[in-house]
């Protein structure tokens, strides 16, 4: 699994009106139901930078994914979490924007949702 999910098309310039990332969240989520998984938000009260989402997948796939808007950055803490994750042998990655939605959803589950 990538580190980092961006859209190779997204070439639009960081000025531009983005997507909330509730948005992305909700695209990410109506993409994985259409194929057949689920996902849910992740919120750990007692510690700071833990991913937006979790991505459940038939067959026992699971993804831990932090959202960001096409041109967002993550902080130094959630950047620290996912490689924290992912040296623990997790699938977590960085997904920027819907277009980054759509390049986890080829790369990652080898899928098409349109």
């Amino acid at each position: 699994m990538e580190l980092h999910y961006r859209s190779a098309l997204d070439l639009r310039p960081a000025k531009v009106d983005q997507p909330l990332e509730s948005k992305v969240e909700s695209y990410l989520h109506d993409c994985i139901t259409t194929l057949g998984g689920t996902t849910r938000k992740w919120s750990s009260p007692n510690h700071r930078g833990v991913p937006d989402r979790l991505v459940f997948m038939p067959k026992g796939r699971m993804f831990i994914l932090e959202l960001k808007r096409d041109h967002g950055e993550p902080t130094k803490l959630q950047l620290k979490e996912i490689i924290t994750l992912r040296s623990l042998g997790f699938d977590a990655g960085i997904v920027y924007g819907k277009g980054g939605v759509d390049q986890f959803i080829l790369d990652a589950l080898g899928a098409r949702h349109d």
